[in-house]
């Protein structure tokens, strides 16, 4: 039997990356949606004061407007530093979440390699086992029309086998 042992760490390195990738994606998405969040709350503050401030210059005055006024400003110069805060999160998120889906992505194709490796292993193996099992045969074919005296080949590969065999045998250097 065949060693299997580097498919199934490829693999493993696979499921942990694809992990690592899912809480990155998790984590840029909720990076993201913060930043939003608090984009709509300065976006928010800004039009109730556009609306203050078209209200007083159309006449219309009240005694509370230049406090209301004062917090809402207040209010916009937090969430502006806020929301730089969130912006720089959400682009780190990004960042990390490239990586690690890159990362996830180079094990993958380490597993494939792993895979198609393995595989070579075996198709090479079976290939030298019909090759032994297929000289025995035409052994006996052989011996066995000898003695029954038949004098052509009891048995002849197919033309696309005979045309596969040359092109292996040139290939490799032995015609």
């Amino acid at each position: 039997m065949f060693d299997t042992a580097l498919i199934t760490a490829a693999a493993q390195r696979v499921a942990t990356t694809e992990a690592v990738a899912s809480a990155a994606a998790a984590r840029r998405v909720e990076t993201a949606q913060a930043a939003d969040r608090l984009r709509h709350r300065l976006s928010a503050l800004t039009v109730e004061r556009a609306a203050i401030v078209t209200r007083r210059a159309g006449g219309e005055r009240l005694p509370d407007d230049g406090a209301t006024l004062a917090l809402i400003e207040a209010d916009r110069d937090g969430l502006r530093d806020m929301l730089a805060e969130a912006e720089a999160a959400s682009t780190e998120a990004k960042q990390r979440a490239e990586a690690a889906d890159a990362t996830a992505s180079a094990a993958r194709d380490q597993l494939a390699l792993a895979e198609n490796e393995e595989m070579l292993r075996r198709l090479v193996a079976h290939a030298t086992e019909m090759d032994r099992v297929l000289l025995e045969t035409m052994k006996q074919l052989r011996d066995l029309g000898a003695k029954l005296g038949i004098s052509r080949p009891m048995w002849a590969p197919s033309m696309d086998l005979g045309v596969e065999l040359r092109r292996l045998l040139a290939a490799a250097g032995r015609l």
